[in-house]
Protein backbone atom coordinates (compact mmCIF):
# COMPACT_ATOMS: atom_id res chain seq x y z
CA UNK A 1 0.00 0.00 0.00
CA UNK A 2 1.75 3.54 -0.82
CA UNK A 3 2.09 6.33 1.73
CA UNK A 4 -0.84 8.58 2.11
CA UNK A 5 0.29 11.85 -0.13
CA UNK A 6 1.54 14.93 2.72
CA UNK A 7 -0.87 17.84 2.87
CA UNK A 8 1.22 21.11 2.62
CA UNK A 9 1.63 22.89 6.05
CA UNK A 10 1.12 26.97 5.81
CA UNK A 11 4.30 28.02 7.15
CA UNK A 12 4.00 29.73 10.45
CA UNK A 13 4.78 33.19 11.26
CA UNK A 14 8.01 33.65 12.52
CA UNK A 15 7.02 35.84 15.63
CA UNK A 16 3.77 35.68 17.33
CA UNK A 17 2.02 39.02 18.03
CA UNK A 18 -0.45 38.25 20.58
CA UNK A 19 0.22 36.42 23.64
CA UNK A 20 -2.28 33.77 25.02
CA UNK A 21 -3.84 32.57 28.39
CA UNK A 22 -6.52 31.16 30.15
CA UNK A 23 -7.54 32.28 33.68
CA UNK A 24 -10.79 31.45 35.60
CA UNK A 25 -12.88 34.70 36.75
CA UNK A 26 -12.85 34.50 40.99
CA UNK A 27 -16.36 35.42 42.26
CA UNK A 28 -16.15 39.11 42.52
CA UNK A 29 -14.90 39.10 38.46
CA UNK A 30 -11.20 39.83 38.64
CA UNK A 31 -9.51 37.42 36.38
CA UNK A 32 -5.60 37.14 37.63
CA UNK A 33 -3.02 36.49 34.79
CA UNK A 34 0.21 38.19 35.18
CA UNK A 35 1.90 37.39 32.27
CA UNK A 36 -0.92 39.21 30.22
CA UNK A 37 -0.86 42.13 31.97
CA UNK A 38 3.42 42.13 31.96
CA UNK A 39 2.95 41.65 28.06
CA UNK A 40 0.95 44.82 28.20
CA UNK A 41 3.04 46.34 30.72
CA UNK A 42 0.23 47.82 32.37
CA UNK A 43 -0.21 49.38 35.81
CA UNK A 44 -2.94 50.08 38.28
CA UNK A 45 -2.17 53.59 37.77
CA UNK A 46 -3.70 52.89 33.72
CA UNK A 47 -7.17 53.87 33.06
CA UNK A 48 -8.65 51.70 30.73
CA UNK A 49 -11.82 51.86 28.45
CA UNK A 50 -13.67 48.69 27.93
CA UNK A 51 -15.74 47.71 24.90
CA UNK A 52 -17.74 44.84 24.29
CA UNK A 53 -18.25 43.36 21.13
CA UNK A 54 -21.06 40.74 20.42
CA UNK A 55 -22.30 38.45 23.32
CA UNK A 56 -19.20 36.77 24.45
CA UNK A 57 -16.18 39.65 23.59
CA UNK A 58 -15.01 42.41 25.61
CA UNK A 59 -11.57 44.72 24.86
CA UNK A 60 -9.73 46.24 27.17
CA UNK A 61 -7.60 49.51 26.67
CA UNK A 62 -4.99 51.99 27.91
CA UNK A 63 -7.40 55.70 27.64
CA UNK A 64 -6.81 58.68 29.44
CA UNK A 65 -10.80 58.80 29.82
CA UNK A 66 -11.15 55.06 30.63
CA UNK A 67 -13.27 54.12 34.23
CA UNK A 68 -11.61 51.02 34.92
CA UNK A 69 -8.16 50.03 36.26
CA UNK A 70 -6.61 47.02 37.63
CA UNK A 71 -7.08 46.38 40.79
CA UNK A 72 -3.66 47.09 43.62
CA UNK A 73 -3.43 42.89 43.20
CA UNK A 74 -2.85 43.74 39.20
CA UNK A 75 -6.30 41.76 38.50
CA UNK A 76 -8.12 42.65 35.51
CA UNK A 77 -12.12 43.72 36.69
CA UNK A 78 -14.92 42.02 34.74
CA UNK A 79 -18.00 44.66 35.49
CA UNK A 80 -21.18 43.37 36.36
CA UNK A 81 -22.76 44.13 33.36
CA UNK A 82 -20.52 42.86 31.17
CA UNK A 83 -20.39 39.32 33.08
CA UNK A 84 -24.40 39.79 32.51
CA UNK A 85 -23.99 40.15 29.30
CA UNK A 86 -21.96 37.94 28.43
CA UNK A 87 -22.81 35.34 30.60
CA UNK A 88 -19.53 35.07 32.87
CA UNK A 89 -20.38 33.83 36.10
CA UNK A 90 -17.88 32.66 38.94
CA UNK A 91 -15.50 29.58 37.41
CA UNK A 92 -15.64 30.55 34.12
CA UNK A 93 -12.31 30.22 32.05
CA UNK A 94 -11.66 32.65 29.36
CA UNK A 95 -9.06 33.00 27.18
CA UNK A 96 -7.34 36.65 27.22
CA UNK A 97 -5.29 37.38 24.34
CA UNK A 98 -2.66 40.61 24.62
CA UNK A 99 -1.32 42.50 21.94
CA UNK A 100 1.52 45.14 22.99
CA UNK A 101 1.60 46.39 19.91
CA UNK A 102 -2.06 47.61 19.58
CA UNK A 103 -2.03 47.62 23.36
CA UNK A 104 -5.20 46.16 24.14
CA UNK A 105 -6.53 42.82 25.81
CA UNK A 106 -9.02 40.84 24.36
CA UNK A 107 -10.99 38.39 26.28
CA UNK A 108 -13.24 35.67 24.91
CA UNK A 109 -15.73 33.67 26.71
CA UNK A 110 -15.39 29.56 26.19
CA UNK A 111 -18.42 29.31 23.76
CA UNK A 112 -17.61 32.33 21.84
CA UNK A 113 -14.44 30.72 21.36
CA UNK A 114 -15.69 27.49 20.08
CA UNK A 115 -17.94 29.07 17.59
CA UNK A 116 -15.00 30.80 16.82
CA UNK A 117 -12.89 27.11 16.29
CA UNK A 118 -15.69 24.95 15.48
CA UNK A 119 -15.46 25.87 11.54
CA UNK A 120 -11.62 25.41 11.38
CA UNK A 121 -12.30 22.19 13.50
CA UNK A 122 -14.51 20.62 11.43
CA UNK A 123 -12.35 21.36 8.69
CA UNK A 124 -9.25 19.76 9.91
CA UNK A 125 -11.15 16.86 10.95
CA UNK A 126 -12.18 15.95 7.12
CA UNK A 127 -9.09 16.39 6.01
CA UNK A 128 -8.57 20.45 4.89
CA UNK A 129 -7.02 23.56 5.62
CA UNK A 130 -8.67 26.54 6.79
Amino acid sequence: MPAPTLVQVPSLPVEATWTYAIARVDRSGRVSEQSIVDTLGWTVDDALALTTVGAGVGTYRRAASGWYRLTPRREIRIPGPMRARCGITRGDRLLLAASSVHDALVIYTMPELDRLLAPHHDANLQGGLS
